[in-house]
């Protein structure tokens, strides 16, 4: 995800100067390769950049908070990107720091990502602004009350897993009526993607989109009540709220 802000960041004309720090030296020089950016040879230097970006997994959020509390400066504003960690948990290491948590998801890799967005009570109107256009480099954002937030990891952030987990199937099925996977693959995945576009573009709801691919008695139809009976519902709904659940923990745990 790291890396997919820096790739939209470079995409800006209002050329953001990059800095990153990493203890994997490989992964930094192959960063540096692709990328214009300066590698950090020090934790200490983040504090010449405006903003500090947490690109980190939130178990293993320790390793790198508790020595990053004890130096950074009161202007830099924070931004993290990790699953499940509140605004709370940060102002108990950085209670100076304006933060902002920001859940991402992986289109962002190829600027189509969503992020949920959130700030802290200290955060001013440009704060607001430029951690939003950071994000919004790389796709579209959702400003969202926090108390949201591991709702919004729970759709959008583990989301493109679980279209990743559809169009597998799909593809792998399609085996069944004659298609070979590759070709089902690409037939489902630009598929999804149209249905999509047709959600965002159009004034109707899903509802009524449906309306207009089924005809009675028809193959939609068929399937369609194939997919109602087999209580696809209640799946999808225990799989948010398995993830929510997660998000949960993983703020409770550290």
């Amino acid at each position: 995800m790291g890396e997919a802000l820096i790739k939209g960041l470079g995409r800006d004309k209002s050329a953001f100067q990059i800095g990153i720090f990493d203890t994997n030296k490989e992964r930094t020089a192959v960063i540096k390769k692709n990328y214009k950016v300066a590698i950090l040879k020090t934790v200490l230097e983040i504090n010449e950049y405006e903003i500090c970006i947490l690109a980190i997994k939130p178990q293993t959020v320790h390793e790198v908070i508790g020595e990053l509390s004890s130096f950074l400066k009161k202007n830099v504003l924070l931004v993290s990107i990790a699953a499940g960690l509140t605004i709370g948990f940060y102002k108990k290491y950085f209670p100076q720091n304006r933060i902002a948590r920001v859940m991402p998801n992986t289109p962002a890799l190829i600027n189509q990502g969503m992020s949920g967005i959130c700030f802290s009570a200290d955060c001013s109107l440009q704060h607001k602004k430029i951690v939003s256009k950071i994000f919004e480099n790389v796709g579209d954002i959702l400003p969202i009350e926090e108390k949201l937030m591991n709702s919004v990891t729970a759709l959008s952030g583990s989301g493109p897993a679980y279209f990743f987990y559809f169009a597998d199937v799909f593809a792998r099925e399609a085996l069944e009526i004659g298609l070979n996977y590759n070709d089902a693959l690409h037939l489902i995945s630009k598929t999804m993607l149209g249905a999509a576009q047709m959600i965002l573009r159009n004034k109707q709801t899903p509802a009524e989109l449906v309306s207009m691919v089924t005809s009675p008695k028809g193959t939609t139809e068929a399937a369609l009540k194939v997919l109602q009976a087999s209580e696809i519902s209640a799946i999808i709904k225990d799989t948010l709220l398995g993830a929510k659940k997660r998000a949960e923990e993983l703020s409770k745990n550290i």
